[in-house]
């Protein structure tokens, strides 16, 4: 269902406006809505030549209150139909190696075709004329994207019966669809309308299209809808779909057999087909609520016993979900881990229905034996069910609040159902952290970052920099909002988005508004400004010195009046014009601190000079520290001037003194001056490592001596393992 948000929904969100700031919101099962759209399908599989022949009813209900005289049509599959389609130009090189895919594929290519079109009228029903479109970059060679012109308009209010023939081929497994040998998995299939967004979807002001041409880095955008499909196979061959069967697969007598599925509320369908497949079904009652979901497991005859380690991972991922953000409200999952020679469509998600990496004996043998990679897919995709299936972004224009939501919820299950500490599970005996992989994953080629999150379209980032703009930025950046705002306020922040905006097309500005109602000022400054910046955040300790006190030279104001005070006489008097509070006789340590201030449009703050007592913490001193000598620190921080990230800075001194200091941040750097009876061992900006989104820790700390345990941290090797685990085991999350 999409149009303008139902008076029910408007309500709910003003009775929520209302409510006191951080009321929790309770998670509540939704009722599948009433959709606009229907599809019934009937199609066969060729095996042979990869072909998918169908036919299609569409009705779509048309309530844009205005008259609609033409309909978008995405054909996906066309995106993989030649070497120069928009969806192949922008993958290759990145995601597709055209050489090696012909080496191993000779006739590697898929395609869609409408063999006809018909309006279905009073009395009978006309032929509509259709004809590709590209209003994303005018590739004439592209065919993604079609116009269907209605022989008869839609008044408002009115409904369109379409019955279209269509003659599909999937590709070699190659992004998120395609069959080889014995195993086909269809995805993005069948002729699907574009989504006409309705007065008040993402802030639109009137009636707007929102269908784009097929691009490689992004993803979809569809309207929800009733499905009912109906699959030929043949016989000996499992099928898999989006939805519940509606009884077993029925032999033909012919050689083939069918099976029909069916689900309410969705906006897309796939399924999987193939032979020497087995299948087992769990039923789970998700402990926060909802329907008791029937969860059925499909990969290779044989490997069976991989089956039980991802049960453990959905159905802790329904427990999670359903008790964070909102109950999953459909009562079938399907989970499919595809034999490896069809790994290109694994690590993706459909409504109902999701892939993983591989079912593989390797994941029996050592050193793979104890990773958790399957395990993480499968939580990243089953989350997906929230992100894009239920809270349907636009995934083409604002990525990230599909995929970057998504991870930072990915390694939130995974904490939960495994413990921060190992997640991932072990390599060759160490630990893999989910937080160790996303940091990792920043780190590299940080500099080329220069755009917000919120520049659209998502498929325009700057070459090299998408995976981390869509996944790993926006993740961490959550991440950093809960270290700095409390987890519990951001999880009540996305259980209201789930309530007010599932089921409908959401964009960053509605996200935002929840936050602000849900989660307060500080929360949502840090995450505007996190969505907004064009640059990640990065705290830098830039200096941290320190050495022995020495008296300065001239004429120099003492407690015992002016002194003069020569080379010669500064080395028998060391401490003469040493500050009286540098003494230390209350315990609280002198810190003079340099703010440079700074100037905005809608603010400005002068810079300023103090010097403040500060009651230190005490720890135990270092051996090397020795009593009776005065020594004066310098120590510079840098940070990236944002209105909404404070950071904590901390100076460790020899004798067990750490002297702490809240920074705002608001500058581009701060100074500290500070004269007292021990040396300085370390400075650190954000000790606590709140800012995970800061792509560099490593220089968020600065030693007066080397300090060799930044060659022994087996987090940052780790990470970059599971990192390169991870890369390979899927690149279409």
């Amino acid at each position: 269902m999409h149009g303008p948000v139902p008076r029910s929904r408007l309500l709910l969100g003003a009775l929520a406006a209302s409510a006191p700031l951080l009321a929790a919101s309770p998670a509540v099962a939704l009722d599948l809505p009433a959709t606009s759209l229907a599809y019934r399908i009937e199609v066969e599989l060729d095996p042979a030549t990869r072909g998918l022949k169908g036919t299609e009813e569409i009705r779509w209900k048309n309530e844009t209150g205005e008259p609609v005289s033409s309909l978008p049509c995405h054909l996906y599959l066309n995106g993989f139909s030649h070497t120069k389609t928009t969806w192949m130009r922008e993958a290759m090189g990145t995601r597709i190696e055209i050489d090696d895919l012909l080496a191993r594929h000779p006739d590697p290519w898929g395609h869609s075709d409408l063999v006809s079109v018909r309006q279905r009228v009073e009395g009978g029903a006309k032929d509509a004329s259709f004809h590709a479109i590209q209003p994303d970059d005018g590739n004439p060679l592209d065919r993604s994207l079609v116009q269907i012109d209605l022989p008869s308009p839609v008044p408002p209010g009115g409904e369109v019966v379409l019955e279209i023939q269509f003659d599909a081929r999937l590709p070699v497994p190659i992004a998120r669809t395609g069959g080889t040998r014995d195993y086909f998995f269809a995805a993005q299939w069948f002729p699907k309308i574009g989504v006409i967004e309705l007065p008040g979807v993402r802030h639109a002001d009137k009636p707007r299209r929102a269908a784009r041409q097929f691009h490689g880095p992004t993803e979809f955008y569809a309207d929800f809808a009733d499905y009912d499909v109906t699959i030929s196979v043949p016989e000996g061959y499992l099928v898999g779909a989006t939805g519940r069967a509606q009884g077993e697969l029925a032999s033909d007598g012919k050689g083939r057999a069918r099976v029909r599925h069916v689900q309410r509320a969705v906006h897309d369908f796939a399924f999987v087909a193939g032979k020497s497949l087995a299948a087992r079904t769990a039923r789970h009652a998700p402990a926060a609520g909802g329907p008791a979901v029937d969860v059925r497991y499909i990969l290779p005859a044989g490997l069976e016993h991989q089956i039980p380690p991802a049960q453990k991972a959905i159905e802790g991922a329904l427990d999670v979900f359903g008790r964070r953000v909102g109950p999953y409200p459909y009562d079938v999952l399907t989970v499919v881990m595809m034999p490896g020679f069809a790994a290109g469509t694994g690590g993706m998600e459909y409504p109902t229905l999701i892939t993983g990496i591989p079912a593989d004996p390797m994941h029996d043998v050592a050193p793979f034996d104890k990773h958790r990679m399957q395990e993480n897919v499968l939580v990243h995709e089953f989350g997906h069910q929230y992100f894009y299936g239920l809270l349907a972004s636009h995934e083409m224009d604002e990525a990230f609040l599909d995929e970057g939501f998504n991870s930072y919820w990915e390694a939130e299950v995974m904490h939960e159902i495994y413990g921060t500490e190992a997640s991932l599970g072990h390599f060759l005996g160490m630990p893999l952290r989910n937080a160790d992989q996303r940091s990792f994953g920043l780190s590299h080629n940080v500099d080329s970052m220069r755009e917000p999150l919120r520049k659209s379209p998502s498929w325009l980032f700057e070459p090299g920099t998408w995976g981390k703009q869509i996944y790993t930025r926006p993740a961490l950046s959550l991440d950093t909002a809960a270290r700095l705002h409390a987890r519990d306020r951001l999880d009540r922040v996305f259980a209201e988005y789930f309530r007010r905006f599932a089921f409908h097309h959401p964009d960053a500005e509605d996200f935002l508004a929840v936050a602000a109602e849900t989660g307060g000022p500080e929360l949502t400054a840090f995450l505007r400004e996190a969505f907004a910046a064009p640059r990640i955040p990065n705290y830098t300790v830039t200096e941290a010195s320190t050495a022995p006190y020495r008296a300065p030279l001239g004429r120099v104001p003492t407690e015992s009046g002016p002194t003069i005070i020569t080379q010669e006489s500064r080395a028998k008097n060391p401490d003469l014009g040493l500050p009286p509070e540098a003494r230390e006789p209350d315990g609280r340590v002198l810190v003079e601190i340099i703010d440079p201030g700074f100037f905005g449009e809608a603010e400005r703050r002068d810079g300023t000079i103090t010097r403040t007592l500060v009651t230190p913490e005490r720890g135990a001193p270092a051996p090397s520290h020795r009593a009776g000598k005065f020594y004066e620190t310098s120590v510079r921080i840098e940070g990236p001037g944002w209105a909404g990230l404070p950071a904590t800075v901390a100076l460790e001194f020899a004798d067990g003194v750490v002297v702490r200091d809240s920074w705002d941040g608001r500058s581009g750097w701060r100074a500290y001056h500070v004269v007292r009876p021990a040396a300085l061992t370390a400075a650190r900006v954000d000790p606590e490592r709140k800012i995970v989104v800061d792509p560099r820790p490593q220089d968020n700390a600065r030693a007066v001596e080397p300090d060799g345990k930044f060659a022994a941290d087996w987090g940052l090797w780790m990470g970059a393992v599971a990192q390169w685990i991870a890369g390979g085991a899927s690149l279409w999350l």
